[in-house]
């Protein structure tokens, strides 16, 4: 092959992949900014605390995310959305709830109590779980916009950073009670 021809290639592939990197750019640059807004025109992010509007509007588009099992956008409605989404999925796989209906509770402040009426289904077998948990809405530090507070006890109570929900067979089978004629 002919040097100039080399020369071409080359620079055929520095042309491809700058491109590559200066796309790849744009989309970060619009992921953290948001991207509707010139630059020249964008304005602060907006600061100071939360209103009581701005909290039952980010609670319940949460609380109704969640619900539907619309995990990836729950987990945008967060201050922290990459743990909350794989953590919000795996409520859903994980603990088998089949469905789930999420109530809120009147909101005191920034924070909003809330219902939680499931169905787990395991091996073919279908049950009700309910329970109580609260949320707290924050103003996201970089975006201004306000979030859901993302701590594990959102899913549950109980739970725990690192731990998850899990349906399945007992570990040690349930006692049979017996007399003594068997």
């Amino acid at each position: 092959m002919r040097s100039g021809a080399k020369v071409g290639i080359v620079g055929g592939v520095f042309v491809v992949v700058a491109s590559g990197v200066a796309y790849g750019g744009y989309n970060l640059w619009n992921g953290v900014t948001g991207g509707s807004q010139d630059v020249g025109t964008r304005s602060a992010p907006k600061t100071g605390p939360v209103t009581a509007e701005e909290v039952a509007a980010t609670s319940r588009d949460f609380l109704a995310a969640w619900a539907a099992g619309e995990a990836e956008e729950a987990g945008r409605l967060t201050n922290d959305p990459v743990t909350a989404g794989p953590a919000i999925a795996a409520y859903r796989e994980g603990a088998g709830v089949s469905e789930a209906t999420i109530t809120a509770g009147t909101p005191t402040g920034t924070v909003v109590p809330f219902t939680v009426k499931a169905t787990v289904t395991y091996d073919g077998v279908s049950k009700p779980w309910t329970y109580a948990s609260k949320l707290s809405v924050v103003r996201g530090e970089s975006t201004g916009r306000p979030l859901v507070k993302w701590t594990p006890t959102v899913l549950h109570p109980k739970l725990t950073a690192g731990a998850t929900l899990r349906t399945g067979t007992a570990k040690t089978p349930p006692v049979k009670a017996v007399d003594h004629k068997g």
